[in-house]
């Protein structure tokens, strides 16, 4: 056996190869008709880190002896530098099982974030407990500065928990509860009516943003690319690309959606609409939930 490569090259894409358990000439077909879920995006991913350095692909083609004698790793390489834009083919087929992979996260974060945003605007229950912070509030600071107030901002209602009354192991929060309670107990299960928000809380929409940015850049990137390959090659990919270009106008909108929520959620809660967030919005209101649900155990 004729081995080009170094010993620790040769084992790593020996390792590799086994992983497959079918001949490498299977494996370069499946790349060859683009059936990347025959292959996976994870094995897609270590072949990219596996591919021949330029100094490798010069020996391997100027090997003039019998291949035949050639080691695993060595024909595999072989093989794979008679396919035509191998290297393409192979980033290609990795962004299309990426692409669908972190196509139904996003969509299912943003549907989170959606919903919350409606939620949070619409729900009647958050509204009267909103009104009794801001009763109990108004009362605690009158003759203040800060008496008889139209509103307050959000971030005060992680700080109920913080303002204690004269009586043991009881703060604002509590007070709220139970006034809740006593003018209606259904306004105690308003925590139960946001059924994302706990999800919604997990995301960042600029997070989000970024990545469905760079999600159209590779779809953007290979489609550019793929136009000076072969014929069969553009033909295996047109159907998803065709589809990768749809869904990402759809992402397009949904941000678009989340934008206009932001804005009337800033405007709704008398935010300034400059700096409001829509991210720290959520995150304040399922600390709130949370610290609710807590002292509804420990009072009602």
């Amino acid at each position: 056996e004729i081995n080009l490569l170094d010993g620790k090259r040769s084992l790593n894409v020996n390792i590799f190869l086994r992983q497959f358990r079918i001949p490498h000439e299977e494996i370069v077909a499946h790349i060859a008709n683009s059936e990347s879920e025959k292959i996976g995006a994870e094995k897609l991913r270590g072949l990219v880190k596996l591919l021949p350095e330029a100094d490798e692909v010069e020996m391997l083609r100027s090997f003039a002896g019998d291949k035949a004698m050639l080691g695993k790793a060595e024909k595999f390489f072989i093989e794979l530098l008679n396919l035509a834009s191998y290297k393409l083919r192979i980033e290609a087929l990795l962004m299309k099982e990426d692409f669908t992979h972190n196509l139904d996260w996003i969509k299912q974060a943003i549907d989170a974030i959606i919903l919350t945003a409606r939620d949070l605007k619409d729900c009647k229950e958050l509204q009267e407990i909103i009104y009794m912070v801001l009763i109990a509030g108004n009362f605690l600071n009158t003759g203040g500065y800060a008496g008889d107030a139209a509103g307050f901002k959000l971030s005060s209602l992680l700080k109920l928990t913080e303002i204690r009354a004269n009586k043991p192991r009881m703060n604002l929060m509590h007070y709220v509860v139970l006034q809740a309670e006593r003018k209606n107990a259904q306004l105690l299960q308003f925590p139960e009516q946001l059924k994302y928000l706990k999800e919604a809380s997990q995301y960042s929409v600029d997070a989000l943003t970024a990545d469905i940015t760079s999600l159209r850049n590779k779809v953007r990137s290979i489609s550019e690319q793929i136009t000076n390959t072969s014929t069969d090659f553009q033909e295996q990919m047109q159907s998803f690309l065709e589809y990768a270009r749809d869904e990402m106008c759809t992402l397009e909108m949904d941000l678009a959606e989340l934008e206009e929520l932001r804005v009337e959620l800033a405007s709704y809660f008398c935010e300034d609409d400059q700096t409001f967030k829509l991210e720290e919005c959520i995150k304040i209101f399922q600390t709130f939930c949370d610290k609710f649900k807590k002292d509804r155990k420990s009072v009602v």
